[in-house]
Formats: structure tokens, C-alpha cells, sequence
């Protein structure tokens, strides 16, 4: 009975010391987050994140993000608690709002625009620490400076960000501009457009390329209308006018051709075009530039000195094009435009190669055995001489009798026959 007894007066001084401990009392924070803008006025931020931390102790107080209203709210911290905010989100610079007392339903942050970075919880710590050991908000020198270059790498965001998007207003409008023009075939209004378009980020793969690629087909068309003009005058002086304006056209086309390629295959293109428009610009460069050099061959008036650009686009064409016919029509233009250009031992690579694709196209035999001539007179070089001769005398068992080669070709052979040489048979 007496240990019956103690057990209950033990449970019953329990139960009364319990209920004699009263709740801890708690409270919220809560309040909004607003946007100054450059002009002085504020707009309230929806969807900025608000992470709560306590700075009387090691707790967190969990995270919120803020409404339409741009209001945040905070619940169950202890009434006496102090707490830090660290707030960030899409368009705005980071910032920590300390020594914030449990129950303030009135905080008001403001936040400048910025890039959008976060703040983590020992960055956080470190300002509400700092800001602890000097509440009056008298800067030290160290945290001056770093306030200044703070301020500077922001002034330098919001002007870098300002100018993109005056870039993409600009390049916007004058894309918009330059396809209307080219839609009314005003080909020079086109290529003015494209260029200052092109002009205004040069090196941006999002639309560099593409304005490249715009500029080269108008410069190509353009060249078209002028040499048909000129070629149905029976002037010869508006003809050799005509044929230098339309190569002139050309060429400015092939180079814009090789710059969009070059700046579409550059580091980090594929961060910022998806990989089907990436390929996509790029072939186009590489058609664009094969299509321009074609047409410098057919008017034969080409600029040697974009044979660089032309390799550089017949190059991607190949690795592109699955079509054996078309792949070795590119390489027998690149070998003719090297030809054109007196590039002689050029020429005879490019259509050593351009036979192994197609060895009995009648193009490609015919001037592969010239270009073989050429540079064999060149070097004095009997053996090329000979390999000349069984190019050029396939070529005639080959061609058309119209063909526009025959009779050239025809001289040539007949003249190495004269000197005792005779063909030999290719494989």
C-alpha cells in the first residue's frame, strides 16, 4: 500500500509541474518584396524566392515564394527570435534583409533588377553576421569596396543586358524589313538590311547566321539579274561590266556564305540554336556558298581570292550531303573554280578527288586532263604530261559532241600526238 501510494503522488507532482510550463509564445514574419526600377518607380515581384533563417540560433525557417502581390509570409517562430531574408529570383540581384524581430508583419524588401543569381545559407549567415557587428550600417572600408564593386558589376549587367535588347529590337526590325524588301526582289534594300542586322552582333550564332546566309542570297540573286541583263546587250562593254558586277556579287556572297558557317560551327553555337536549326543554317551556308561558287565558274569569272572560303563551304557540303552525284558535283566546282583562279596544282587535287567520285562525268575528266596540261607546262614535267594525255583522250571517248570542252581539248591531244606521245588506257 505505501508504495501504491508513493507512485501515485509521484505521477500526480509530474502531471502538475507539466501543466504549470506554459506554451512558448510565437509569432510570424511577413510582408512584400518590390522591384525599383531605373525610373524610381516600384512594382511588386511575384515569384521571387524568400529563404528565412534564424540568426539567433542555427534553425532555418523554412522558404517561401512570394504571390502576385509579391507577399511572403513566415509562421511559427519563436516570439523572441531574430531572422535574416535572402531573396532572389528571375531578373533581380540577390540580397540578404537582416535583424528582422519575430512578429514584424510590415517588411518591406526592395530589390534592384540583376541577373537572376541565388544567395546560399552561408552567404546569407555571413552578411546577417556582418550586419550584426555593425547594426548602424556604417560601412567599413573593405565593405565599401565591396559595396562598389558590387554596384559596378551591376551597373555593367543592366547595361549589357540593356543592350542586348536594343540588339534584338534592331535585328528583329531590320530582318523583318529585309525579307519584305527581298520578297519584292529590291535586292539592294535586301543586302543593306541583312548587313546592318549582321553588323549590330557579329558574332551572335542565335542570328548571325541566319542574316549571313539572307545577305548571300540576295547578293546571289542580284548577281543573276545583272549578268542576264548584260549578257542579252550586244555591247561588249555593258557585257564586261555586267560580268564584273555579277562576280563581284558573287564573291561577297561567297564570303557571307563562309562567315555564316564559321560562326554557326563556333564554340557554344549549340547552347543557343537547337541542333536541327544548327544543321539547318549551317547546310544552307554550305548550299548557298557551292551554289555561288558554281556560278562563278559558269560566268568564269571568279575571285581567287576566296578560294579559302570556298573550301571552307564545300568542305562542310561534303561531310552534309548524302547524294554521291550532287557530293561530287560540289567537288568538281571547287576544283574548277581553283582552275579558273590559276590555283594549277589546287585544281589537280580537288579534281584528282572529284574523279574518284565520278569518273566519267565529262566535266570532270575534261578539265582534270587540263588542269594536268597546264601545270605539266608549268613544271616541265613529262610524266604529268603523259597522265594529261589519258585524262583528256577518255575525255573525248566520253563527251558529247557538243560539248563545250571538245574542241580544245581536241587541239591539245592532237598537239601531245604530234610530239610522239600516245595515250594510255585508264582504268
Amino acid at each position: 500500500m505505501l508504495r501504491k501510494g508513493i507512485f501515485t503522488s509521484l505521477f500526480l507532482f509530474a502531471f502538475f509541474v507539466a501543466a504549470a510550463i506554459p506554451a512558448l509564445a510565437q509569432a510570424q514574419v511577413s510582408g512584400r518584396v518590390e522591384l525599383k526600377k531605373a525610373d524610381g518607380t516600384t512594382e511588386p515581384v511575384a515569384g521571387a524566392s524568400v529563404d528565412c533563417y534564424r540568426t539567433d540560433s542555427e534553425i532555418g525557417c523554412r522558404s517561401a515564394t512570394t504571390n502576385d502581390k509579391g507577399e511572403f509570409t513566415f509562421l511559427g517562430i519563436p516570439y523572441n527570435g531574430t531572422v535574416a531574408l535572402a531573396v532572389s529570383g528571375p531578373g533581380i540581384a540577390p540580397i540578404v534583409y537582416p535583424g528582422i524581430k519575430a512578429g514584424n508583419d510590415k517588411v518591406v524588401v526592395q530589390v534592384s533588377e540583376g541577373d537572376g543569381s541565388g544567395i546560399d545559407e552561408a552567404e546569407a549567415r555571413r552578411v546577417a553576421a556582418a550586419w550584426a557587428a555593425n547594426p548602424t550600417g556604417e560601412l567599413t572600408e573593405e565593405q565599401r569596396k565591396a559595396q562598389e564593386e558590387y554596384e559596378r558589376k551591376l551597373r555593367e549587367i543592366n547595361e549589357k543586358n540593356a543592350k542586348i535588347e536594343e540588339k534584338n529590337a534592331l535585328v528583329e526590325r531590320v530582318l523583318k524589313e529585309g525579307n519584305t524588301a527581298f520578297q519584292a526582289k529590291d535586292y539592294d534594300t535586301a543586302i543593306a538590311k541583312f548587313h546592318e542586322g549582321y553588323e549590330a552582333d557579329p558574332d551572335f550564332a542565335g542570328s548571325a547566321p541566319l542574316l549571313l546566309n539572307n545577305k548571300g542570297m540576295a547578293l546571289k540573286q542580284r548577281a543573276v539579274i545583272v549578268y542576264n541583263e548584260g549578257a542579252q546587250s550586244k555591247d561588249s562593254a555593258k557585257l564586261a561590266a555586267a560580268k564584273k558586277a555579277a562576280s563581284e556579287d558573287l564573291s561577297l556572297a561567297l564570303e557571307s556564305f563562309s562567315k555564316a558557317l564559321e560562326v554557326a560551327s563556333q564554340t557554344g553555337a549549340a547552347e543557343i540554336r537547337t541542333p536541327e536549326l544548327l544543321k539547318k543554317d549551317k547546310f544552307t551556308s554550305a548550299d548557298g556558298g557551292r551554289d555561288a561558287i558554281r556560278l562563278m565558274v559558269l560566268i568564269k569569272a571568279v575571285d581567287s581570292e576566296r578560294a579559302e572560303a570556298a573550301k571552307n563551304v564545300i568542305g562542310y557540303y561534303l561531310e552534309a550531303e548524302q547524294d554521291k552525284g550532287k557530293k561530287a558535283e560540289a567537288q568538281g566546282a571547287l576544283a574548277s573554280f581553283l582552275l579558273e583562279g590559276y590555283d594549277y596544282e589546287g585544281a589537280v587535287a580537288e579534281f584528282r578527288k572529284a574523279y574518284e567520285m565520278s569518273s566519267s562525268d565529262p566535266e570532270i575528266v575534261g578539265k582534270f586532263g587540263l588542269a594536268l596540261f597546264t601545270l605539266s607546262e608549268v613544271n616541265q614535267d613529262a610524266a604529268m604530261k603523259q597522265e594529261s594525255l589519258n585524262y583528256m583522250d577518255k575525255y573525248l571517248s566520253v563527251a558529247p559532241q557538243d560539248h563545250s570542252l571538245r574542241d580544245g581539248i581536241q587541239g591539245a591531244v592532237e598537239a601531245l600526238k604530234a610530239e610522239g606521245m600516245k595515250p594510255q588506257k585508264l582504268d
